[in-house]
């Protein structure tokens, strides 16, 4: 285990007895009697979760990649993952976060595990943005109970896993939150494409099965309730392939009940095969893209020990404090989002640290957030604002002293800083 020497001890807070998740030996949350989540580790370590996502060398022809097989050797990957660990822990980071390759996951690190549900014989939706498995298919269930069989042989001994993330980079195709307002949205969402898909989709039946019940079976009633005028099934598949999207306060309102559905079938089902096949680790909600609404957030956490929310890349809707424990996935303060630009006297670089430090340092003083990932480990393979890549090291394996030096700063105090919420 690395996580020690922080002084603390889960007998040093006191924690509400009925807020404990997960099996001891293993990692688990806890809310403290002032309202404040924290996670424990195995060795009963309270601890903030600080990991870098995508730890690896990448692919064979990138510059990294090469740099790293030149100075390591080709086959030598547990040299490099012990040298890139005794950086990060240098850095003041004590885990690795999704997207690492597997030697990382190996010798004691704390890592997150990504299941892969979505990639299984269930299609997925790909139309209008959206990107999540067809759940009312009626293989669905038994596909997810065999991956998680699968994945638990593996993995339910290991004491340095956090848990289980079902899924990386699903998008649920919400409507912003502007559209309530009167503001039309960019493309359809959720409800709209699934009535939309190919009649071979279960979700195309269950969506007008659902959709038509309050309204007697008759498309006429639903489409006046909707205010729009639908002479037929095709024309509303027509309208979704050329982005024409519905928003009348009356869809929004069946579009919701129909995603809280939704969700409810995924992260249930998901949530359920793993627990049932690995009773030790904490399964986690997430991980994201796109707009995240609250009725998605809501059904995710009802199902999960806690949410990876991503601060980059997601515009999560109301109030994430409501929806303890979360853990912030993706953050890197090179986006315009955390850049202060209020402090005009500052340099651009200066304006990104302060940003940064200001929003890093809000999630540890957050009661409901239990730690981070930061969103990259190489500068190459990450979106970025120019001229300060996200991740951590260039190409030529160079720190990113921008990045390294202020959140080391930070990393090193972050559970002490804590200590000070309860």
């Amino acid at each position: 285990m690395a996580h020690t020497g922080n002084g603390l001890t889960a007998g040093a807070l006191e924690f509400r007895k009925e807020s404990w998740r997960g099996t001891a030996g293993f990692y688990r949350l806890a809310r403290t009697i002032s309202g404040a989540w924290w996670l424990i580790a195995p060795d009963e370590t309270p601890i903030w979760w600080r990991g870098v996502n995508e730890v690896g060398r990448g692919r064979a022809d990138e510059p990294y990649a090469q740099m790293v097989a030149a100075r390591f050797g080709g086959e030598d990957n547990a040299s490099f993952a012990d040298e890139a660990w005794r950086r990060l822990t240098g850095w003041g980071f004590n885990a690795i976060g999704p997207g690492a390759a597997g030697e990382f996951l190996e010798s004691g690190r704390p890592h997150v595990l990504t299941v892969g549900f979505r990639s299984t014989a269930v299609p997925s939706l790909r139309l209008g943005g959206a990107n999540v498995p067809d759940v009312f298919d009626r293989r669905w269930v038994d596909v997810c109970q065999a991956r998680a069989a699968e994945v638990a042989e593996r993995w339910r001994a290991d004491r340095d896993l956090l848990g289980y993330v079902p899924d990386d980079g699903l998008n649920w195709a919400q409507l912003p939150a502007a559209t309530a307002e009167g503001g039309a949205p960019d493309r359809p969402s959720l409800l709209q494409i699934c009535l939309s898909l190919e009649p071979s989709m279960a979700a195309y039946h269950a969506a007008w099965e659902f959709v038509l019940a309050p309204y007697g079976g008759e498309l006429a009633a639903m489409a006046a309730a909707w205010g729009a005028e639908l002479s037929g099934r095709l024309v509303l598949r027509q309208w979704t392939q050329e982005d024409r999207a519905l928003h009348s306060p009356g869809y929004r309102a069946d579009d919701e009940r129909f995603t809280r559905e939704f969700a409810r079938r995924y992260f249930g089902t998901t949530a359920a095969a793993l627990r049932e096949h690995d009773s030790e680790h904490l399964v986690w909600g997430g991980r994201f893209t796109g707009i995240v609404s609250t009725p998605v957030l809501q059904e995710a956490m009802t199902a999960t020990d806690g949410l990876l929310l991503a601060a980059n890349g997601a515009e999560i809707e109301g109030n994430s404090g409501g929806l303890g424990p979360w853990l912030r996935d993706d953050f890197a303060w090179n986006l315009p989002v955390f850049q202060n630009h209020e402090a005009a006297e500052l340099s651009g670089m200066e304006r990104m640290v302060s940003g940064g430090r200001a929003a890093l340092t809000k999630a540890i003083n957050h009661p409901a957030c239990v730690g981070y990932n930061w969103a990259a480990w190489r500068a190459g393979n990450a979106w970025a604002v120019p001229p300060w890549p996200a991740g951590l090291v260039f190409d030529d394996d160079r720190p990113v002293l921008v990045h390294v030096e202020p959140l080391r700063s930070i990393n090193v105090r972050a559970e002490a800083m804590r200590v000070a919420l309860g």
